[in-house]
């Protein structure tokens, strides 16, 4: 694994109900995720002009912690998590994440470029969802 790939270890994906856009950030580790929320929770907040009531999430260690809780908590944020084992449960997530990497690998391959630069093509498959 390349350095490059490295640095483009983790994705975060939040889909607003509050703007119906999708966001992504590049993540250099999982632990970058808890930053990443209260980030992206903040921006969604100013620009809506509406406060976050809820957070859905899966099991995963970066959301389920003593830092995610107390964030939330302190917010006034309801904290949702999947049963264990149960993709299903996240089904919309799950399908939108495999379109935009369906997506991300057609740009690589239309354009010829390397694999390591999904991390470029994911952020700009947001940007065009976006518009």
């Amino acid at each position: 694994m390349s350095n490059a790939d490295k640095e483009k270890l983790a994705l975060f994906r939040l889909r607003s109900w509050l703007t119906d856009n999708p966001m992504g950030r590049l993540l250099k580790s999982k632990e970058e995720a808890r930053a990443a929320v209260r980030d992206m929770v903040a921006l969604l907040e100013r620009q809506s002009r509406r406060k976050v009531q809820r957070f859905r999430s899966d099991n995963s260690l970066e959301f389920v912690n003593s830092t995610m809780d107390l964030f939330c908590c302190q917010n006034g944020i309801l904290h949702e998590t999947t049963n264990l084992y149960l993709p299903e449960q996240n089904g919309i997530a799950e399908q939108t994440i495999a379109i935009f990497f369906e997506i991300v690998w057609c740009m690589l391959h239309t354009a010829g470029v390397e694999l390591h630069y999904w991390g470029e093509a994911f952020m700009y498959a947001i940007h065009i969802q976006r518009m």
